[in-house]
């Protein structure tokens, strides 16, 4: 189980050991720091819950650091500790973002009540962004599903009647037909059930998705999904298996869960283009209760500025793409009470992991 973070910041090494000691006392991950740019180097390398600052640091001054931690670390809170306390500069310091401040000498109890409200109110206020973030998808989601459906539904017919006159002229002995003709024709009955396809994956996602759990193997799902592309990208390409052994079995969707990780290996080839590689890894996690999957490319990499779109539905990086294939894939990934994340770099690669809790 992952521990909250604190991070304790005195010049006073007797009280940043102290602090360190009772919050570890209540089960807190703690670090220390003597400096504020001891803690500024610290808060650069690691996020943390909560950092507890002394005013009066021998460099930086306590509500200089604070603004810094407010304007770049907005997920961290900061309590303020100060030996010369008044309601004045509780005001000020909760003006300037602080959560709240505690005059020395302290109690482990006032430490403890003060650390536990702060991390309970932004668990709360976590909670709440999520569902905010939650509605506002399904809401967008709702809205788009209408819309496209209709259009999917508009195209399917004259479509479908494209596809029987190529057919009909193909297999025709009334129509002749020279090579370069036959070629044209055949490029449009290719393109017809491309499109085909499209219309298919919209009309899924418009539709509410039902899934049906059964206990199976991620790695046989994984590895059928691995054999069936393989046969299909070239030589300059290679998928790099490394499934765990010790992977327990999982209530999943087969169906679904086959074509949403399908659909995320389909985009790290696609990045690909004409070499490169793509490592599947899977693992378990027994303190947290999870598999976790990994896919890591190394292909083109997406920029800061794209790398929270690509679960959106319809946002599309590639020149043909739809961008729905990563947007289903999340959907699934959430009805089975996981997550998926990404981190990339330009031009260096992109990681997606999958995160899927064992069912009790």
């Amino acid at each position: 189980m992952n521990r909250e973070k604190i991070l304790v910041v005195d010049d006073d090494t007797e009280i940043t050991a102290l602090c360190r000691k009772r919050l570890e006392i209540d089960g807190y991950e703690t670090y220390g720091a003597a400096t504020g740019k001891q803690a500024l180097d610290l808060l650069n390398k690691k996020s943390y819950n909560l950092v507890i600052l002394d005013l009066k640091l021998p460099d930086i001054n306590g509500m200089e650091i604070l603004g810094i931690i407010k304007t770049n670390y907005q997920y961290s809170d900061v309590i303020i500790m100060t030996g010369a306390g008044s309601e004045e500069l509780r005001r000020k310091a909760i003006q300037s973002g602080a959560y709240d401040y505690i005059h020395k000498p302290f109690s482990h109890d006032e430490l403890k009540l003060l650390v536990k409200h702060c991390l309970e109110k932004q668990k709360l206020l976590g909670e709440v962004k999520q569902y905010q973030e939650k509605l506002i998808q399904s809401e967008k989601m709702a809205s788009m599903a209408k819309v496209t459906a209709y259009i999917a539904h508009e195209l399917r017919k004259p479509l479908a009647n494209i596809k029987t006159f190529s057919q009909f002229c193909l297999t025709s002995k009334t129509i002749s037909l020279d090579e370069r003709a036959r070629e044209r024709i055949e490029i449009i009955l290719r393109n017809c059930e491309k499109a085909s396809k499209i219309i298919d994956d919209i009309l899924a996602i418009s539709r509410p998705i039902k899934i049906s759990l059964k206990v199976g193997s991620i790695n046989e799902v994984i590895e059928k999904i691995c054999q069936a592309f393989e046969s299909e990208i070239n030589s300059q390409i290679r998928i790099i298996r490394k499934f765990s052994t010790k992977l327990p079995c999982l209530k999943f969707d087969y169906d679904h869960i086959e074509r949403a990780f399908g659909n995320i290996i389909m985009n790290s080839l696609q990045a690909m283009s004409q070499r490169g590689k793509l490592t599947v890894e899977t693992v378990f996690n027994p303190e947290e209760k999870k598999v976790i999957v990994s896919f890591i490319d190394t292909g083109c990499g997406i920029s800061d500025e794209e790398i929270g779109l690509i679960f959106d539905p319809f946002f599309a990086r590639r020149k043909g793409g739809i961008g729905i294939g990563l947007s289903f894939a999340k959907e699934i990934i959430e009805l089975h009470h996981g997550d998926i994340l990404a981190k990339s770099k330009k031009g260096e690669g992109t990681a997606i992991t999958v995160n899927l809790p064992l069912e009790e």
